[in-house]
């Protein structure tokens, strides 16, 4: 039994804490920890694709942002060049405009190709109840990145996340999905609370969520 996983990532800012390859790292690595969780399958992990796009961090320090059609097409030649039958695909970013253009991308590649392809939602698995931020499900560099990457490569932590301020965004009405004013965020930095991160949360979280991702793809290889 084969099959093959893509990490996608992003270069964007990610406070002055974290590295801009925050996404790109945590992607890699869980795709890592899931291939060795699934013993009795044949994996294949891609090169990563680390340009992705991002708009609420785009004008911030170093931040790259791939237009939605350029990421498109890396998405698409990427499986094209892997001649696999069943694609997972695992982002470590997951903004707006990221989820609309890998819906497209995967549309693209099931359609043209003949893949089976799967988006692994890895922020669903995360085990929210070992969490102490009030809104855990709202963040960009918070306590689940910051906690991920402490347990991953500590070294890339600086230790200012533990100065910095609670911060959240004001939140949307009910009926509105997305808006685009004059008021759109370009240079986010973090949202969340890094100083509630810890190692021990982290490793946590690394766990629960590739057993999760490991048994869902062994689920759909059945």
């Amino acid at each position: 039994m084969k099959t093959t996983l893509l990490p996608i990532g992003s270069i964007e800012s990610h406070g002055p804490h974290l590295p801009l390859e925050t996404d790109t790292i945590i992607a890699e690595e869980l795709s890592k920890i899931v291939k060795e969780k699934l013993r009795d399958i044949e994996v294949t992990i891609l090169h990563s694709i680390k340009k992705s796009p991002i708009r609420a961090t785009r004008d911030s320090p170093g931040s790259i942002n791939e237009t939605p059609l350029d990421f498109i097409d890396s998405v698409f030649e990427t499986a094209k060049k892997c001649r696999t039958e069943t694609l997972f695909i695992l982002s470590g970013h997951w903004g707006r405009s990221l989820k609309a253009s890998l819906s497209i991308a995967c549309s693209k590649i099931h359609e043209e190709l003949g893949i089976d392809v799967y988006i692994l939602d890895y922020f669903k698995a995360i085990p929210l109840e070992i969490l102490e931020s009030e809104h855990p499900k709202i963040e960009h560099a918070g306590e689940t990145e910051t906690s991920e990457v402490m347990a991953l490569h500590p070294e890339m932590v600086e230790d200012v996340y533990k100065e910095l301020k609670t911060n959240y965004p004001e939140p949307m009405p009910k009926c509105i999905y997305q808006a685009f004013t004059k008021n759109d965020l370009k240079t986010l930095q973090y949202w969340g609370e890094p100083a509630k991160a810890s190692a021990d949360k982290g490793k946590i979280i690394i766990e629960k969520v590739t057993d999760a991702l490991s048994e869902t793809i062994k689920q759909k290889l059945k």
